[in-house]
C-alpha cells in the first residue's frame, strides 16, 4: 500500500511543478509580447527613427516613420546599405573620422551629421547614433541605431553663417568706421 501511495504522492508533486512551469512559461511569453508591442509603439510614435544593419552595414531592419519618410517600400531597403538608400556624405572632417573609426573598430558612435539625397532628388541631413551588436559569442554582427532629420537645424545654420559673413564684409568695406552696439552692454 505504501509503493502506490508514494508513487500517486510523486505523480501529484509533478504534475503541480509542471503546472506551475507551464504558467511561468505562459506569462514571460505574456510579458515578452508586452515588451515587444511596447517597443513597436515607441518606435512609431518617435520622431527619430530606428535601423539595424548586418556587419557589412546592410539594412536588416528599418522602422515605419524611416521608411516613410524615404519614400521607399521595404523591400527596396533592406539588404541595401544607407549610402545605396540615399547616397551622401559627411562633410565635417571630425564626424568622418569619428564615423570611419567606429566603422574600422566594429564600435558605437554618437551624434554624426551625415548629408544625404533622396531618390527624388531631395537634400536632407541626418544625425545618427549606433551601438554594436554581437552574438553569444562576442562576434560582431552589425549595428543598431537612431537617426533624428536634423534639416531645418542645418539650414538655419547655414543661413546664419551667410548672414555673419555678410554682416563682416560690410563692416570691413564700410569708409568710415562703424561701432556696433548692443541693448545691455
Amino acid at each position: 500500500a505504501g509503493v502506490p501511495m508514494l508513487l500517486t504522492l510523486t505523480l501529484a508533486v509533478a504534475w503541480r511543478h509542471q503546472r506551475r512551469a507551464r504558467q511561468q512559461s505562459a506569462l514571460s511569453a505574456r510579458l515578452l509580447r508586452e515588451n515587444e508591442d511596447r517597443f513597436r509603439d515607441f518606435a512609431n510614435a518617435a520622431s527619430d527613427w530606428f535601423w539595424e544593419t548586418d556587419a557589412q552595414m546592410r539594412y536588416t531592419y528599418v522602422s515605419s516613420p524611416y521608411l516613410a519618410f524615404l519614400g521607399q517600400p521595404l523591400e527596396q531597403v533592406l539588404g541595401r546599405t544607407p549610402y545605396e538608400v540615399a547616397p551622401g556624405e559627411i562633410p565635417d572632417e571630425e564626424h568622418a573620422r569619428r564615423f570611419r573609426k567606429a566603422l574600422n573598430n566594429q564600435t558605437g558612435y554618437r551624434d554624426i551629421i551625415a548629408h544625404r539625397r533622396l531618390d527624388s532628388g531631395e537634400e536632407y541631413w541626418l544625425r545618427f547614433s549606433a551601438v554594436t551588436r554581437r552574438d553569444a559569442n562576442g562576434v560582431f554582427c552589425g549595428w543598431r541605431g537612431v537617426s533624428t532629420d536634423v534639416t531645418e537645424q542645418q539650414r538655419t545654420q547655414v543661413m546664419l553663417r551667410r548672414s555673419e559673413t555678410r554682416f563682416r564684409h560690410l563692416l570691413e568695406a564700410a569708409p568710415v568706421p562703424l561701432a556696433v552696439l548692443s541693448k545691455g552692454h
